[in-house]
């Protein structure tokens, strides 16, 4: 098993919770080897709280189904119009009826 790749797939998955637990074990290792019970304390405690915001958010997702929005919803309808006129688009909106 690479734990580089398990690291590097995690990191992508939630950038903001990776980055904050990539801190806060620099911070843990800092204040535990250097005596420092302060920075030590801090780092332990941004580590609690990337896994718990981490936690959340998986929690989040795993609730909320995925539901597809109707068509008829859609802002701008495009349609092709006649062979002479390649790739032209009609904004449905804005047109006046």
């Amino acid at each position: 098993m690479n734990w580089t790749r398990k690291i590097r797939s995690l990191y992508r998955k939630e950038p903001i919770t990776g980055f904050m637990l990539t801190i806060g074990l620099v911070d843990a290792i800092i204040g535990g080897t250097s005596g420092y019970q302060t920075l030590l304390a801090i780092g332990l405690g941004t580590v609690g709280l990337a896994i718990g915001v981490r936690w959340k958010l998986m929690q989040q997702i795993r609730q909320e189904p995925i539901q597809p929005q109707p068509k008829s919803q859609s802002r701008h309808a495009r349609y092709l119009l006649d062979s002479d006129a390649h790739l032209a688009t009609i904004d449905v909106d804005a047109r006046k009826v």
